[in-house]
Formats: C-alpha cells, structure tokens, sequence
C-alpha cells in the first residue's frame, strides 16, 4: 500500500442576493484561499467555479482569475468542469446538459487558456444516461458521492472506479466531502483517514471538497496551515497532496463498477420528509424524489420544461431563439431544484429570479414564433391529470384541477410570477378556497397555520366544459362538508385579456342545511409590502377604507364590493370585484422572516337548505405599466 493520495477543493454555487454579501464571500474566502496557496506552492488544491460566479470575478475581480491562472500554469491547481448554471443534470434532457458542459468549457479555456478534465456534479445527482452526457462534454472523469456505489469499510470507496452505458465509460473519483466540519484540525483529519481507509488499499484516495461557506470557517480555524505544518513535520507520514485527475491517472487498473441513480447521502436526508432532516434513510434517494415532495419544486420543474419545448418548437427568429435557449439553461440552475437545509425552494428570491428568466424566455420564444391569444389543456406535471394554461400578451395563467385554483400568474411587463408563494399543507394561490366551519375562519381571518386543509382548496375537481373559442374551462366537485352536508360546486373560469372572472355555484345535494363559511382567497406575491410601495383599499357602495399591507386587516361585515391592490415597484395593480357584498381580510405571508406575499380573501356566511344554490361571481382585473404612481399617495 503506498500513500494515501488526499484532493482537497471547493464548489461554488450562485452569489448570495446581495453585492454586500458576494463582497464578503470573496474577501474572506475567495482571496484569502488564492493568497494562501500563492504563498504556498507545495499545496495543491481544485476549484469548481459555476459560470455566474466566473461571470462575476471576471467582472468585478478580473486579477483574481489572473491569479488563479498562474497557479494552474505551475500544476497547483485543477479547475473542474460541469454545468455553467450548477444543474441537476439527471433532471435535464441530453442537448441541455451537453450544453451546459461545453459553455462552461469554454468560457473555463477562454478564462484560464485550459479546458478541465473533470466534472463537479452538483448533490452528487447521478444516472447512467449521464455517461454519455459527460463524455460528449469531452470530460474525462467524475466526482461522485462514494456512498452512491459503496460502504465505507469497502476498498473501492478509496479508490478510482470505471462505469459505463452503452458502449460509453467513464472514470469516477469517490468523493468524502463529509470527513471535514468546521470544526476539524489536521491532525483528527488524518486520523480519521488512517482509520477508515482499509489496509493494503492500492491507489488510495481521498476526496473532499467543501462548500464556499465553510472553506471560509476553515481558514479562519487555520485548517489548510495546519495541514501544511503537519506534512512538513512529518515527511513519512502515509499521506500526501493531490489534484483529482492525477490520482485518477494514476489509477493503473480502476475498480469496474456500476451505479444506481441517486444523490450524495448529505442531500437524500433532506428527500424524505419536507424541510426536515431525517437521520435514517427508508430507502435510496434520487432527484426525483424531490420533485415528489415538493409541489412548488415539481411545478417550478413543469414549467421549467414545458418553457424549453416551446421554445424548441417555435420557427421563426433564428436570434431570439438562440438567446430564448440560453435563458433556459439560466432557470436550470439546480439550486432552486431542491431543499438542503437553506435556500432551494425555499429561498423566494431564488424562486422569483427563476420565474423571472421563464418568463423572459417564453417572450423571447413568442417574438421569434408568431403567438396568438390562446387557452390550452396538457399534463404539465406528467400526474395524469391535465392543467390548463391561459396565454395572453399581458399574462399568462396556469390553471389546476386541485383545488381549481390559479397556481402560478406571470405578468409579461415586469417578468414577475405573482403566485409565488411557498404554502404550507396545502395549496394557496389564486381563486382558492375553503368551506370553513367556525373555528377553522377564525384561524383563516388571522393567518394562523391550520392543522388540516379546510374542503375545497384541496378537493380534485373534474372537466365539464372546455371552449377554446371563448377561453372558459368549468370545473365541477362533490363535496362533503362535516358528517352530514353534501354539495355540489361548479366553477366556471373565463379568461380575457385584462381579466380573469370565477362564476360559483353551491348545490346543497344532501337533505341536511348547510351553514358554513364560503371564502374565495388570491395569495399575491408582491414586490413587498412596505407602505412606499404596496398601495391597498377595500370600498363598498359609499365608502373607501385603506389598510395597510404591512399588518393583519379584517372586515366582518358584509359590505365590500371591491378590494383593489397597487405594486408600485411592479407597476401592477389588481383590483377585485365581487356579485355580491362581501366581508374581508387581509395579512402578510413570511418565508424566513422575509416578505414571501399577501393573501386577500373575500368571505360570506353561507346557509345554503336542501335543494338550494348558493352564486357569487368574482372578477380580478389586471393592469400592468399602466398603474398610477399617484394611487399610492391618495
């Protein structure tokens, strides 16, 4: 057994969302790791940069990258390839993900005047049809979680790896990114892999590489000095400093292998139940399974997707289908793709910013195609069960049989989804809403978290009229309220070009009285709510009040016909109207303690008898780039 070879490095993921936290990062992480590898050349070390953050040094710090390029030139340092937008490849279709390896290759060869090797793959995200991916990207080797194709007593799990598909292989290094914490000296890091890496193991090797954060807790625990004194002080140790694609060159006759799909263990952890931590695992965890476990994921996905084929299928502006096509390969960043303990779905900048490139690229592809007003029915999300997409040229609405509810509402003017709310155990976007008993609309009025959905907002409704012509879908549901009420609801959507108006009707189809409160909720994910920009009043037939978006608002009494709702910053305003006086309630939404939306709901108290129906007609109106600033200072 000769030396244990150790790779150590980094990856990067996008800046944080402000230029004062990127400005940090790179003083206290960026630079100081260059300074100290500068003024250390026995130590290698490997980078993974992402093509926004290459974007960023070259813009803000282009002697950084000089730097960095003399260290490559003296063999110091090995630059690792991937997706230029850190994708989760297994969720990307073939032309993309070699799209992505080969525009971060070359803007890596025009940067650093060298091409890498290898391939970071972000969460360790892993499937077969991969190889061919890779290798068509001209890389060489992998990274790779070594729990994917391993135990951690195994020989292999030290060692280099070959696998392949379909006549195509290609090398895998294992990576061990979990032997160093925040926390961990030199000396415990060595220990830990003398006692782990088996006995007689031929091409020893130990991967790790950590995140930008916490390369920055090391220097500041003086972890890679350290472990420069410890190699000096002990010559014939049993371990020695490596770059990835030397130890994999040096690999003489590597392990053949073959790999599930799956994700780095630290990431499975986190697919089993939402947002929390699980300890054990039940079973092997792949990209999929957050897509499952997550709807904002799987509709942000669909979207994702379903943006991507249109762009592919417009024919037109060869130029604005190539700029469409790049802005796709943006909103594939797989950070939001995902929960890892922070940020991922969660991060509602993350999530607007993503439906902010969808957005802008669905224009792109509707001025190089020749669009048209339209509403269409598709399986976006692949459940069986089709959603409804309503396209006009100031909007576009996508519309769900669960619930019936408006689950995703792009505005074209500002590149703004205003449905972008992170719910909780049950969907609240637009037109949702809820059969309440006593208790659950006080809860409702006051933006308490409910242990269970209230009827309706999660009730799967069924298609009784589509019209294509006149741009209306009806949906229908049975419905039972408490032991005893039964009823039937018809929802009629009609869609224009500045409106979208909700015809209901209750049948109460049992033979016991219904008396319950009938709620219809618009969840609006604005700009913020911060008195300068978010404008807001209610009116009734001879009166105005204003309320503030800032504080929980609520009018019992039954005499609202209009709610109307100023973004300032979007220039949008949505004014809502209803058939029939109405009581209200208003209240800011908090992701992280961060504005994420404000939910406005209409209320009645309905007391629907046997063989009765019970109507109520609800039109929001839209109008964006043509708000009066003047509305917020009346």
């Amino acid at each position: 057994m000769g030396k244990i070879s150790i790779c150590l490095g980094i990856y990067t993921e996008s800046f944080a969302d402000s230029e004062n936290s990127s400005a940090y990062l790179y003083k206290t992480a960026y630079k100081a790791i260059a300074s100290f590898l500068y003024a250390n050349p026995d130590f290698p070390f490997s980078f993974f940069f992402t093509g926004t953050v290459l974007e960023w040094l070259q813009k803000t710090h282009k002697e950084y990258l000089v730097i960095i390029e003399e260290l490559i030139s003296r063999k110091q340092v090995e630059i690792l390839g991937g997706a230029y937008y850190n994708a989760i490849l297994p969720l990307l279709p073939h032309i993309d993900r070699v799209g992505q390896i080969e525009y971060l290759n070359t803007f890596q060869r025009k940067v650093f005047k060298k091409r890498p090797k290898g391939a970071w793959l972000f969460t360790s995200a892993w499937e077969n049809s991969m190889i061919s991916s890779l290798t068509s990207g001209s890389m060489e080797y992998a990274l790779l979680d070594y729990t994917l194709f391993a135990s951690e007593n195994e020989k292999k799990a030290y060692q280099p790896a070959i696998t392949d598909d379909l006549g195509k292989s290609i090398l895998i290094l294992p990576s061990h990114s979990d032997l160093i914490n925040i926390e961990t000296s030199a000396e415990s890091f060595f220990a830990q892999i003398a006692e782990k890496v088996p006995e007689n193991t031929e091409n020893a090797n130990v991967c790790c590489f950590f995140s930008i954060e916490k390369l920055q807790k090391l220097l500041e625990n003086r972890f890679f000095v350290q472990i420069a004194e410890y190699l000096k002080n002990n010559p014939d140790c049993n371990f020695e400093l490596s770059l990835p694609y030397k130890s994999v060159k040096a690999s003489v006759r590597p392990n053949k292998i073959c790999i599930a799909s799956g994700i780095s263990r630290s990431a499975a952890l986190w697919a089993q139940q939402p947002f929390v931590q699980v300890a054990k695992l039940n079973a092997r965890k792949t990209t999929q399974d957050f897509l499952l476990l997550y709807p904002e994921i799987l509709n942000l996905y669909s979207r994702m997707l379903y943006t991507s084929a249109m762009t592919n299928q417009c024919h037109g502006d060869k130029m604005r289908k190539k700029a469409a096509k790049q802005m796709i390969w943006q909103a594939q960043c797989g950070e939001v793709y995902n929960y890892l303990g922070k940020n991922g779905i969660s991060n509602q900048f993350l999530r607007q910013k993503t439906y902010q490139t969808l957005i802008q690229t669905e224009k792109l592809a509707r001025e190089a195609g020749n669009f048209s007003e339209s509403i269409g029915s598709l399986d976006l999300n692949c459940d069986g069960i089709k959603e409804y997409v309503a396209q006009f040229d100031q909007y576009s609405a996508f519309l769900s049989k669960l619930g019936g509810s408006i689950y995703e509402f792009d505005a074209f003017e500002c590149n703004h989804n205003f449905a972008n709310l992170l719910c909780g155990n049950f969907q609240r976007k637009f037109f949702t809403d809820y059969l309440a008993s006593e208790k659950e609309f006080e809860a409702l009025c006051k933006g308490e978290n409910l242990a269970a959905a209230p009827v309706l907002c999660q009730n799967l409704y069924s298609e009784t009229k589509f019209d294509r012509i006149k741009k209306c879908v009806k949906l229908e549901s049975d419905v039972r309220f408490g032991k005893n009420a039964t009823i039937k609801i018809l929802k009629e959507f009609k869609f224009t070009k500045d409106s979208v108006r909700v015809d209901y009707k209750m049948a109460n189809t049992g033979d016991k009285p219904l008396v319950a409160w009938f709620v219809v909720e618009n969840n609006f994910s604005f700009a913020d709510n911060s008195e300068e920009n978010l404008s807001a009043d209610c009116s009734g037939e001879t009166f105005l009040q204003k309320f503030s978006g800032k504080n929980a608002f609520c009018r019992q009494k039954e005499d609202i016909f209009y709610v109307r709702l100023n973004d300032l910053q979007n220039e949008s305003c949505f004014t809502i109207s209803s058939s029939n006086p109405a009581g209200f309630y208003s209240y800011p939404n908090y992701e992280n303690q961060l504005y994420s939306a404000t939910s406005a709901g209409l209320f009645w108290k309905a007391s629907i008898l046997p063989g009765q129906v019970f109507s109520r007609t609800i039109t929001m109106y839209m109008k964006f780039s043509q708000t009066e600033k003047k509305l917020g200072k009346k």
